[in-house]
């Protein structure tokens, strides 16, 4: 299905965000990357205007019981909110890491600012007739619902055959139909708790996990809007108890079109502590990793295919990127034109974003998008060097692809030391008077000291090793 979107020229875009109660994990990351693919994509290979919402649970299970051991000593509220502001900063500094700045996002809700949104929504929901009351707290009655309309859609799920046990007992409450998801959640003692006026009544607890999403896309969006995203596991429950809770109290399903990315691997296994091989990002850059070389590697797989991550395929990533540099830090002056009179470069080059393009408008399909730019590569590699005029159609290129996969294929200018100059020009001057014993003991200390000297018509080029 081509993609338009509901507002000419904007698409609204939301982001299931992060529960922060501790690091996140490389995993989590696929799903914002990959979310950041497609936001980069809308607007550099469509021009258009995104409003991506990715939204801040701060108030869950987890939050609640770890901030409750992290700070006995303050309140239940405060204790939330210093817990989670904590690791709320911590996942934006990884999120910068990756290159994906807060100035990429519309908005970054957090459900504690929404609660009389969440409240509102369930008493819609009750209005019509699809929440009931118990002393756990206030549920949406997923088979009645059903009854009147379609649950389980993005899955094709049969309701016979959900059993007790899965994640549809939404939370941990015990239910009378392990269907039936926490809306919201009666107070506990010890718990963080607002007041909640329930057609009279004060239903005084917190909301369940499902309900803040619907609340927020709908304050922030509108509904309907564009695009949602997020990782698999969220297809269910969560995602279709949005469908459920938007459709019955709102009169309307949440977005146009959903966006789920597989899962991530770790050397062919689920990521788990007891296996060792569960990481955060912090944890694979202290194993010597570059950021730019892991957003590389995320971005260039097809969100929808399982991704195994291992030391192999990040230097892989790193080789690729690497060769990239290499080549655009490289380029004389010379023309090279094909039997048509057009520039070789220039036909290579708009063969590839031809390509890549395609590639990107077939749902993401980045694997075959950096193909294309691998391919141009091999055809215009051979060719240098390049007229000035080739290199700007070069330039251009790679910095096109590099704002799409958000990588920066350009390596940064990096001031050489003067003893390495010196080297050079002593070097260059032995070259000159044929010395090429000592011209190659200059090459060599240049080496030694971390970089490459490389001649050229004017002279020579340093630059770094790597």
């Amino acid at each position: 299905m081509d993609f338009s979107p509901i507002k000419s020229g904007e698409v609204g875009f939301y982001t299931c965000g992060p529960t922060v109660y501790n690091f996140a994990h490389i995993g989590n990351f696929r799903a914002y990357i990959a979310a950041d693919i497609l936001r980069r994509w809308l607007e550099n290979g469509h021009h258009f205007a995104v409003k991506w919402v990715l939204n801040i649970t701060d108030v869950d299970d987890k939050t609640i019981r770890d901030s409750q051991k992290r700070f006995p000593d303050l309140s239940p509220s405060d204790a939330l909110k210093r817990f989670t502001r904590h690791y709320e900063a911590i996942f934006f500094e990884d999120l910068e890491k990756l290159n994906i700045p807060k100035s990429a996002f519309f908005q970054n809700p957090r459900a504690t600012d929404f609660i009389p949104e969440m409240q509102n929504l369930i008493r819609k929901i009750a209005e019509k007739g699809f929440a009931k009351r118990t002393p756990d707290g206030i549920f949406f009655e997923v088979k009645k619902w059903a009854a009147a309309d379609k649950y389980g859609k993005l899955l094709n799920l049969d309701l016979s055959h959900l059993k007790s046990g899965t994640r549809t007992l939404a939370d941990e409450i015990e239910k009378e139909n392990v269907a039936d998801f926490a809306l919201w959640k009666a107070e506990k003692s010890g718990e963080p708790a607002w007041d909640f006026d329930f057609f009279g009544e004060n239903a005084r607890g917190r909301p369940g996990w499902h309900l803040e999403c619907s609340a927020m896309e709908k304050a922030i969006l509108g509904l309907p809007f564009d695009i949602h995203s997020g990782g698999v596991d969220l297809c269910f429950p969560h995602h279709e108890d949005e469908i459920a809770q938007s459709k019955c109290g709102y009169g309307v399903e949440p977005t146009r079109f959903w966006i789920h990315n597989e899962h991530l691997m770790v050397d062919g296994k689920k990521m788990s502590k007891s296996l060792g091989n569960f990481y955060t990002l912090r944890d694979l850059l202290e194993k010597g990793h570059a950021a730019d070389t892991i957003r590389f590697f995320l971005a260039t797989n097809h969100y929808r295919t399982k991704l195994n991550l291992s030391e192999k395929s990040l230097e892989s990533a790193k080789n690729a990127l690497s060769k990239f540099r290499r080549f655009l830090r490289f380029g004389e002056v010379r023309h090279a034109r094909g039997e048509s009179g057009e520039s070789r470069v220039s036909s290579a080059l708009k063969a590839a974003k031809k390509d890549f393009s395609a590639a990107m408008d077939d749902d993401l399909n980045a694997p075959v998008a950096i193909a294309a730019v691998h391919e141009c590569f091999s055809k215009i590699s051979p060719i240098a060097p390049f007229s000035a005029a080739e290199k700007v159609e070069i330039s251009d290129f790679f910095r096109f692809v590099g704002k799409v996969f958000g990588v920066d294929f350009f390596p940064p200018k990096i001031k050489i030391p003067e003893k390495i100059k010196k080297m050079a020009e002593n070097r260059e001057k032995a070259r000159a008077e044929k010395d090429f014993q000592k011209a190659d003991f200059f090459r060599a200390e240049i080496e030694k000291n971390g970089f490459l000297v490389r001649d050229t018509a004017a002279g020579f080029e340093l630059f770094p090793r790597d």
